[in-house]
């Protein structure tokens, strides 16, 4: 079959540690700590953390034994600054390219055909200045991928973060350099779809990928998995412009080769996806009327429960509450668990509403949440920004506790739902 090759050139541009560079850009005295920001668990660690074992999902009680308390910076996320930080990024990035497509908070393509040129420059000269421009203007260090495809580029930018630089725009040379990688690096194709290609698949990388042919993989996985298997053969196929309304956000992450029926390990595994989710419904600015959460078992069954709202809604806490009492009415210590999910459906955009009288209830309730969310501001302002952090009680973090007010340790702080924030990085 005949396809034809593509002639463009793509950068993908992904931040490194996002949410902790952030906090660094913001605060160069943390340049030389281990920066943390964590919902329930830790949500994304800059490098300096990752050293000790402090990664993505470890509890914090773990982070705290791991990290040397004079190193160790434990952070709420600050959303606001971090779409602030990359709005500026994005904004940037469009005097240098032909075209920017946003995939998500901290990361995006540019299309530079022919621009490296125009400027009197190669494609690594090119890329290493959008680099250092990126640091220089903005404060946010980030890894880039060229090639002439979108997902090319993806895989790319992966390979030597952190600020990593990698080139291989022609066919020949994508394949020859990244043809050993492994089968899972290679996006969108997840545990479910590996699980069907698990007796097709010769060699478990790229190049193993590659060869499995494309009606086969048709057949196997559908028009995903074509555009995935054509994307690598450097044929342009996938289009990440949005909808105008998805019709469902989800996120589903098997815990590799792990299997458990802990209850603290599964409930921090779906918070994890929780995050990965809710932070697409804020960036695509919906609201959901339908949650779900998913499980699937040692035996690969597939089973979940699921609530039907009588409205929309975005708050975190409310959605959080809803995760919890789904989780309860569900979780079973005689269950070995191997993958959790959390599913928005019903979706439609957030915008402005005129409510009825029967909604006075909640909307006071948004009213109090406005108000709490300006004292909390107020008292930051006041006596530093972690000086109080809220939670599904608006308690105080004693981590961070100011001198200047007196409060008692809330001894179940750590299983407050309400820190969870966003994707996780």
């Amino acid at each position: 079959m005949d396809f034809n090759v593509s002639k463009q050139l793509f950068a993908h541009i992904d931040c490194d540690c996002f949410y902790a560079s952030c906090e660094v850009m913001r605060d160069p005295k943390l340049r030389d700590k281990c920066v943390c920001v964590w919902g329930d668990i830790i949500i994304t660690s800059n490098y300096k953390a990752r050293k000790y074992g402090v990664k993505v999902g470890t509890p914090i009680w773990e982070a705290e034994r791991l990290i040397p308390k004079k190193d160790f910076v434990l952070l709420p996320p600050d959303m606001s600054f971090y779409g602030q930080t990359s709005d500026r990024m994005h904004h940037y990035l469009s005097y240098w390219s032909n075209g920017i497509e946003r995939f998500s908070i901290d990361e995006s393509w540019a299309d530079i055909t022919g621009v490296p040129l125009y400027k009197g420059m190669d494609n690594k000269q090119f890329a290493l200045f959008l680099q250092s421009e990126l640091l220089k203007k903005v404060g946010i260090p980030v890894s880039i991928g060229v090639s002439n495809t979108r997902l090319r580029a993806k895989i790319l930018s992966e390979i030597h973060k952190p600020m990593g630089v990698c080139i291989w725009a022609d066919s020949y040379s994508f394949l020859e350099n990244a043809g050993r990688l492994e089968f899972w690096d290679i996006p969108f194709i997840g545990p479910a779809s590996q699980e069907k290609l698990k007796y097709t698949v010769r060699d478990w990388n790229i190049a193993g990928f590659l060869e499995v042919g494309f009606w086969k993989l048709k057949e196997v996985l559908g028009k995903n998995g074509t555009d995935v298997w054509l994307e690598m053969k450097g044929v342009n196929a996938f289009h990440p412009k949005r909808q105008e309304t998805d019709k469902s956000i989800s996120a589903t992450r098997s815990f590799n080769y792990h299997k458990t029926s802990e209850r603290a390990y599964v409930w921090d595994h779906l918070m994890m996806n929780f995050a990965r989710a809710y932070e697409r419904l804020i960036d695509k600015n919906l609201e959901t009327n339908h949650i779900i959460i998913s499980f699937r078992d040692k035996e690969r069954r597939v089973f979940g429960i699921d609530k039907r709202l009588g409205r929309h809604t975005q708050r975190k806490n409310e959605i959080v509450e809803i995760i919890s009492s789904l989780f309860e009415q569900s979780y079973s210590p005689d269950i070995i668990y191997r993958t959790t999910g959390v599913i928005f459906t019903g979706l439609e955009q957030n915008t402005p509403k005129q409510y009825s009288l029967d909604e006075q209830a909640y909307i006071a309730e948004l009213v109090k949440d406005q108000k709490l969310e300006q004292i909390i501001n107020g008292i930051n302002k006041k006596f530093g920004r972690r000086t109080l952090t809220r939670g599904g009680s608006g308690s105080i973090d004693p981590r961070y506790m100011s001198e200047h007010l007196e409060t008692s340790h809330d001894d179940d702080y750590r299983r407050m739902k309400g820190f969870v924030e966003m994707r996780v990085i």
